[in-house]
């Protein structure tokens, strides 16, 4: 829904105002899901049966964080819609709500969110740590904290913006080849992290997106191949391919585009 409602925006934005009812559609349905909670479960819970198959949770099932399948999603598009100047009822009120829990999630270390929530811990108001892809765009801080980075500018909040220098710090204080993303590409590589700092940390960004370029390898069919556990897969696509990556090299270095009014990573639900 977030996805499709960034998607949604940038129709509305660019004249096609057909596209607006289902703007506002997705901005309600989000905006309702935000605001609800069941005792200390909030809307964006989701019981074990209702994951995709495949996908295995606690039985008590799990309120995920990040911002390719999680919480953080949800607040970075109603966020982003609302500084475009649209305004639905409790649409600031999820914002912060959504925005609190993560907060409230956070490690209490060096600033890092764990994938997921599950349904008991919820109800006995704790956060059990869960390992996960802590460093990467789809799952970790770098999504995660662009996310907050949208709602801080959303609600004028100081202090979510504080929570957003911080985690971008404790990630910049470790070096590339600790972080816990794999390869090159956007989900959960390093192009994915220099995406997701490039307004909060530009030395962190550039870092990153070095790491990703460093990954060339001129004997692979497209150049630059996904890492998925400990195999390599010439892909060609978005997210986990080597467009994503091509895409992300050339806006970090700065490489004449057409121009646009919205910026490629708006798909990424960071701008």
């Amino acid at each position: 829904m977030a996805g499709i409602g960034r998607v949604l925006l940038a129709a509305v934005m660019a004249g096609h105002t057909a596209a607006e009812a289902g703007l506002v559609a997705s901005l309600r349905s989000l905006s309702r899901m935000g605001s609800t909670w069941h005792g200390a479960r909030p809307g964006w819970w989701v019981s074990a049966a209702d994951h995709p198959p495949g996908v295995h949770v606690h039985p008590s099932g799990a309120a995920t964080t990040g911002v390719a399948h999680g919480a953080a999603g949800p607040l970075a598009f109603p966020a982003t819609a609302y500084t475009a100047g649209y305004e639905l009822p409790g649409q600031t009120t999820a914002i912060r709500s959504i925005a609190s829990w993560l907060i409230d999630c956070r490690s209490s270390g060096p600033a890092t969110w764990p994938p997921y929530v599950c349904g008991d811990d919820l109800d006995r108001g704790i956060v059990t740590p869960v390992t996960g892809r802590a460093d990467a765009w789809c799952y970790g801080t770098p999504g995660i904290s662009a996310a907050l980075h949208l709602a801080a500018n959303a609600l004028g909040d100081a202090a979510i913006s504080e929570v957003v220098r911080q985690a971008t710090t404790d990630l910049g204080q470790r070096r590339p080849d600790e972080w816990d993303v794999q390869g090159p590409t956007l989900c959960h590589g390093h192009s994915g992290i220099a995406a997701s700092v490039r307004h909060t940390d530009p030395k962190l960004s550039d870092r990153a997106a070095a790491a990703a370029a460093a990954c060339w390898d001129s004997t692979s069919r497209l150049g630059f191949d996904h890492h998925e556990a400990t195999t390599l897969v010439s892909n060609p696509g978005f997210l986990t391919g080597a467009a994503g990556v091509a895409l992300l090299l050339t806006d970090h270095g700065g490489l004449p585009t057409n121009d646009t009014d919205h910026r490629w990573d708006c798909l990424l639900l960071l701008s």
